[in-house]
């Protein structure tokens, strides 16, 4: 008998944990991902092909400059993001986000605190930054300028202010009508309420590539699902935008 209450209460506190866990993943704004870049970065990695045409460091440079130009241009940018624990540069900094562009390779980020450093993959990423670009995480809530990440790599309270290294910051919503991968599935959003959202399968019209007219839409079976339903254990959309290259 008192074996069997053990499992009631430890299954009862599963439970509870997993509701907390999952009731956490819900963003207190607009449903999307933060682009973690600025247009300088996006020039620096043009370099490469700047060098190639000669917009910088042309071959009427003497060979030893050149090779200097060259090297300087083909260098890293860096960028640092502080990442503090509440919406206000008074509260603590729990570490940094190193945003790193490679001339002719692209952006790749790292997370570093005082007694680590680790690389990490945002959450949308296109390795061609001729696109989009998708280089973003997603947005768990937003005050003004300031953006709150997702747990893992960071802490459960991860502020960063877009403000501190670009003025044009990229917030992509998700936008109903839309073709996104989710799950395994190709699916287009039909509706976002507050806690749901309904979604259909993609159609050949959905994006239309070839010439004349699209194909008419045929039915469709429509799926309601909750907004957490969005989210990993972690509060990171799972949702992916398909075509980040158009056509």
């Amino acid at each position: 008998m008192l074996r069997f209450q053990y499992i009631i209460v430890i299954f009862l506190c599963l439970t509870i944990l997993a509701v907390k866990a999952f009731a956490v993943c819900s963003c207190e704004c607009e449903l999307g991902w933060i682009g973690l870049y600025n247009m300088d970065m996006l020039e620096w990695l043009e370099n490469q092909n700047k060098i190639n045409m000669e917009k910088i460091c042309p071959k009427s440079m003497y060979a030893k400059e050149r090779n200097t130009c060259i090297q300087q241009h083909l260098n890293p940018m860096r960028k640092r993001i502080d990442v503090r624990k509440a919406p206000t540069y008074q509260s603590e900094i729990l570490g940094q986000i190193e945003i790193v562009a490679t001339p002719a390779k692209g952006l790749s980020a790292v997370w570093v605190t005082p007694i680590s450093s680790s690389p990490f993959m945002t959450d949308m990423f296109d390795e061609d930054w001729g696109y989009g670009p998708y280089f973003h995480m997603t947005v768990m809530g937003r005050h003004g300028s300031w953006f709150l990440l997702p747990r893992n790599p960071f802490p459960d309270k991860a502020w960063i202010d877009t403000n501190q290294f670009t003025q044009a910051a990229d917030f992509k919503v998700i936008n109903i009508g839309e073709v996104y991968l989710f799950r395994g599935e190709s699916i287009v959003i039909t509706s976002i309420q507050k806690k749901t959202f309904t979604i259909r399968k993609e159609q050949p019209a959905d994006m239309w590539c070839d010439s004349g007219e699209p194909p008419k839409m045929t039915s469709s079976h429509y799926r309601t699902l909750r907004i957490s339903e969005l989210f990993n254990k972690d509060c990171h959309l799972i949702l992916k935008v398909k075509y980040t290259r158009g056509c």
